[in-house]
Parts: structure tokens; C-alpha cells; sequence
């Protein structure tokens, strides 16, 4: 009952008039920048990225979504104070969710951002699920009390398994690396985020969530560990119908024609 409530409390339907300057959103920018970096001194995404590959070569994990590609604090940073804008105050707790977390970049990126009342990671190679947690016991649980109280009080979890079959529903932010994920994937995800509340929103790299109860609000340009990739920002609208991928896809390209 608790995630319902911050669920449907949180993500308000008006567009914010949040300026896009993190020294609004966050008491001091320069300590969480810090405290990011000192959580991966010793975890490169060159490292993360071989743990990952030497998992996939050792348990026959041959799926191209389960590639690698880390985000950089600062670049998060600089995306993240974007939802602000569509309807997520500063001053809301919420639900971050990050789906095929990695070694947990964007998700103590978030608790570092904002004071969500949870942030959750969701991965399915067991061997960065364990970097993430001994990341949140070892340093997290350190580093965190140079911040503020709201920040200790900061649920941090992260879930091993298949984001597919795990319920996210109630999450009210939620980012997805999309950038290694097939159509038939992203069709997937898309039913699942389906299950979001309304004004839920979605950060998603490379690829949007194909779904007409999701409409695109911005869309940009991120640098990611390899290059450059799309971002979209999404947020779930209140229809309670959709039409099919291919449908949906003809509509884009009608509108681009228009």
C-alpha cells in the first residue's frame, strides 16, 4: 500500500516551471559530484564492462541486450534536472527505478540528485548485482552521512533478475539504457511500462518506449561510455487504449510528414 501511495501521490500532471539549473534542485552539487566518483574509483566502466562480457562468455548469455554502456554522473545530471519540467517537483519523494542497472551508476546517481523515497535497480548478471550491493554496504553507507538526513533515510535496493518479469509498475521515474535492446524487446518493456501510473515518467537512451499511452516530451542528445546515443523523455498519458507497434510507428512518420 505504501508504493501505491507514492505511486499516485508524487508525479504531478501540470508542467513544472522548474529552471534547468541542478543548484535549485540539489543542496550542493560540487559534494555529490565527489561522493559519486569515490563510489567507482575503483570500478571503470572499462572494468564493469569486462565483468559483464566475462559473465555472458562463462553462463552462454548471447543476447545483444545484455551489452554494456555506462552513463557518467555529470551527464545524468545534466538530463536528470530535465524531468522538472514535466510535472516531477523537486520537492516530491517518488520511486526511481532503473531497468538493467549494471553496476548501479544511474541509480545512486538518482538518490544523489533527489530525495527519492526508494531507488531501485533491476539487473539480471548476477556478478555487477553483487558489485552493486557491495557498492551501496561498503561506500554508499559511508559517504551518504556527509549529506543530509533525507538522504540517509534514502531506500536503496537493487533486485537480481529479469526486469521483464519483475513488477516496476509502481515506479514514478524510471531509466532504461535502451541502446543494446532489440524491437522485440522494447515491445516488452513498453508492456510493462503500460502498467504505470499517469504522469509516470520514462528516461529512456537510444530508443523510446513504443507505446501511444506514452507521449515523447523531449528528445535530445546523451554522451554515454562509448559515444553519443538519443535520449527521450516520455511521460504515460491517461489513455486507457493503444494501438500496435506497427500502427504506432506509421503515426510518427505521418506526423513527421505533416
Amino acid at each position: 500500500m505504501e508504493l501505491e501511495s507514492e505511486r499516485d501521490g508524487n508525479v504531478e500532471q501540470t508542467k513544472s516551471t522548474v529552471l534547468l539549473d541542478i543548484n535549485n534542485v540539489v543542496d550542493d552539487p560540487e559534494i555529490a559530484s565527489a561522493i559519486y566518483y569515490s563510489l567507482y574509483y575503483n570500478m571503470s566502466s572499462a572494468i564493469a564492462k569486462s565483468i559483464s562480457n566475462q559473465q555472458r562468455l562463462r553462463e552462454g548469455y548471447d543476447s545483444v541486450s545484455l551489452g554494456y554502456g555506462a552513463v557518467d554522473f555529470l551527464e545524468f545530471q545534466r538530463q536528470f534536472v530535465k524531468i522538472y519540467n514535466y510535472g516531477f517537483h523537486p520537492q516530491n519523494n517518488g520511486i526511481f527505478i532503473d531497468i538493467g542497472c549494471g553496476v548501479g551508476n544511474c541509480v545512486f546517481s538518482a538518490a544523489l540528485l533527489h530525495n527519492f523515497h526508494i531507488c531501485i535497480g533491476i539487473e539480471i548478471l548476477s556478478d555487477l548485482h553483487s558489485i552493486c550491493n557491495s557498492i551501496k554496504e561498503n561506500l554508499w553507507s559511508r559517504e551518504v552521512r556527509s549529506l543530509n538526513k533525507l538522504k540517509l533515510e534514502i531506500d536503496i535496493q537493487f533486485k537480481l533478475g529479469d526486469a521483464l518479469a519483475i513488477d516496476w509498475s509502481y515506479g514514478n521515474v524510471i531509466f532504461v539504457n535502451a541502446t543494446c535492446f532489440s524491437n522485440d524487446m522494447m515491445e516488452k518493456i513498453a508492456s510493462c511500462a503500460e502498467n504505470l501510473a499517469t504522469g509516470s515518467i520514462v528516461i529512456s537512451v537510444t530508443k523510446f518506449i513504443p507505446s501511444t499511452l506514452f507521449d515523447i516530451v523531449e528528445s535530445s542528445e546523451m554522451n554515454l561510455s562509448w559515444g553519443k546515443a538519443s535520449l527521450y523523455i516520455q511521460v504515460r498519458n491517461s489513455m486507457a487504449n493503444k494501438i500496435s507497434h506497427k500502427e504506432f510507428i506509421q503515426k510518427l512518420l505521418d506526423n513527421e510528414i505533416e
